[in-house]
């Protein structure tokens, strides 16, 4: 029987006796990402998952938090915050990661490799602007990379809040979008770090191409 604390846990492993009755994984649900059909073994704002992307979805929902929450313990820092009252707060706030379980952080390496695992790299669903400047980065602008990234960060806190909420239907509705969100990510990350080097090269003589038409469309113009 799943407990009150367990319905309230952002990650949440299940039982071996509720996966055998559990759900399938909910991820697919729209339209950008093919259903899953896997049993799920975990929830991750109440939504059921498979292992591989359970894990995914569990490293966005961690990180996540962990940015809110150092965030939330940089307000006590720099000469406009509040300064703590006594010494032994000082050091419980400039120490407080140190409380974070392991299990809990997530590293770049993590992070990279489960969104690699829950999205193999399609072509077909790669953001053609995202290749287009994962070819040639426009200097000034954000990176596909960080902004996807962003993106996946910032839906995370929005269905954290939403789960905090008891709002199941916004969350399975918001899935559906963290879902594309999180594929776009894993194929930019992919192709950033050398991963089908072809599609790269397509998109860098494509970029090629539209410069010199763009040209002479001034030119004649």
């Amino acid at each position: 029987m799943t407990t009150k604390d367990e319905l309230h846990e952002i990650v949440h492993y299940l039982k071996q006796e509720d996966r055998e009755r559990g759900l399938p994984c909910f991820v697919g649900h729209g339209k950008d990402v093919e259903p899953c059909k896997r049993p799920s073994t975990m929830r991750v704002c109440g939504i059921h998952m498979c292992p591989t992307h359970g894990e995914e979805a569990a490293c966005g929902a961690l990180e996540e938090m962990m940015i809110d929450s150092d965030m939330f313990f940089k307000t006590h820092e720099g000469p406009m915050s509040t300064p703590p009252p006594n010494a032994t707060i000082r050091r419980a706030l400039s120490k407080w990661s140190r409380s974070i379980p392991e299990s809990e952080k997530v590293p770049s390496e993590r992070n990279e490799a489960a969104l690699l695992a829950a999205f193999p790299f399609e072509e077909a669903k790669a953001e053609a602007e995202s290749v287009s400047q994962v070819a040639d980065p426009t200097r000034g602008c954000e990176h596909p990379v960080d902004y996807w990234l962003r993106n996946r960060t910032d839906i995370h806190a929005i269905m954290r809040h939403a789960f905090e909420r008891g709002m199941d239907w916004l969350i399975e509705d918001l899935e559906e979008h963290r879902d594309s969100i999180a594929q776009q990510a894993a194929c930019v990350v992919a192709l950033t770090n050398g991963e089908h080097p072809e599609v790269v090269e397509r998109a860098r003589r494509q970029n090629m191409a539209d410069a010199i038409w763009g040209a002479g469309e001034l030119a004649d113009g």
